[in-house]
Formats: structure tokens, C-alpha cells, sequence
């Protein structure tokens, strides 16, 4: 298969097909869905990040800094509802069949001044975050999000509320 033929599968000028791929080399027939392309009704603006990163390793640090998140987004003063960078991390496991570890890092972006990590692991979900996150009067963005949310209520029993997942906007 020819660059010009992947490139208007990607475009979504070419339905995605197995049989596409039968011509290219055996790597490709495990391409994950292409996502479809949604009209986006609030457009979110890119930049790229020029501020700090504040780690949190204990509870009482994420309890500090999910406070100090929330001052910031009441301070807006926001009728509509205010879109925070969402991602979780936890360590992978490459082992067929073994349980996945429970998750370990929350990461928060109200803007471009901040970035909340959170690690989690050991002191688990302080009962603000937890309140933050399960709030439908801020939207959770990211990639992959409701994956996220799924993971989050399986190892700590969080309902992320208000998600948008950006992989299906390109």
C-alpha cells in the first residue's frame, strides 16, 4: 500500500478496512480503530506548557494542592463549566494475564501556570479530590479518558464525572 492510501485512511477519506491492510505488512492488521471524526460545539484552545509542575507525594500535599485547584476555578467566576487536563498513570505490567497495578498518579491542568501531579498510590484519594473529580461543573479532558474514569472507579471508587475525551477529535 502506497504513503498516499495510508494517508487518506487516516484522513478519513477511506473507510478503515482489514482488507486495506492485507497488502502491508502483517503489523498492520493490529491498527487500533481509527477514531471518527465529532464536531466539536466548544472549541479548546492548544498551548504548550510554560509552567510549573507541582508534585505531590503525600495526602495532605494533594489535599493542599486540590484546594488550591479548586480557589483557582471558583476564582474564575465561570457560569459555563471550567475544562480541566485529566490524565492517570499507573505502573504496566507485561505480563499476559496479570493484573493491572492499581492506579498511582492523578494529573491536573486547570491552565497554563500549573500542573498538579498527584501521586496516590500509597495515601489514596483524599475525600476533596474526590469530590473534585466526581463534580460535573468541571469537565475532565484528555486522552482517553473514560478509560481513565473506568480505572479510577475500579481501584479507588471514584464516579469521574463530565468527561470529554479528546481522541476523537483530530
Amino acid at each position: 500500500m502506497r504513503d498516499s492510501t495510508l494517508e487518506k485512511i487516516y484522513a478519513g477519506h477511506i473507510p478503515l478496512h482489514r482488507s486495506n491492510f492485507m497488502m502491508e505488512n502483517d503489523f498492520l492488521r493490529d491498527i487500533a480503530p481509527t477514531p471518527r471524526r465529532v464536531h466539536l460545539a466548544q472549541k479548546f484552545e492548544v498551548f504548550k506548557f510554560g509552567g510549573r509542575i507541582a508534585y505531590c507525594r503525600t495526602a495532605s500535599e494533594v489535599e493542599k494542592a486540590t484546594v488550591e485547584l479548586l480557589n483557582k476555578i471558583e476564582a474564575r467566576n465561570s457560569t459555563s463549566q471550567v475544562p480541566l487536563g485529566f490524565d492517570v498513570e499507573w505502573k504496566p505490567s507485561f505480563k499476559k494475564g496479570a493484573t493491572q497495578a492499581k492506579t498511582a498518579v492523578i494529573q491536573i491542568c486547570l491552565d497554563t501556570t500549573y500542573c498538579y501531579v498527584m501521586h496516590i498510590f500509597h495515601s489514596g484519594i483524599p475525600s476533596i479530590l474526590k469530590s473534585l473529580l466526581e463534580d460535573s461543573s468541571s469537565m475532565k479532558v484528555g486522552v482517553g479518558v473514560q478509560a481513565d474514569a473506568t480505572k479510577l472507579v475500579k481501584d479507588y471508587d471514584v464516579n469521574v464525572q463530565s468527561l470529554i475525551d479528546l481522541s476523537w477529535h483530530y
